[in-house]
């Protein structure tokens, strides 16, 4: 059980920090935009 839990929030863990990852280029990407600056 104790296993089961840290495998939990390894997975919780990468899902989390690769969200973050997405959301930064996401942000990165519109700002690089010809549009945004306009």
């Amino acid at each position: 059980m104790f296993f089961l839990g840290k495998m939990v929030k390894f997975v919780v863990d990468i899902y989390i920090s690769g969200k973050l990852i997405l959301d930064f280029f996401e942000v990165a990407n519109l700002k690089s935009h010809p549009y945004f600056w306009q």
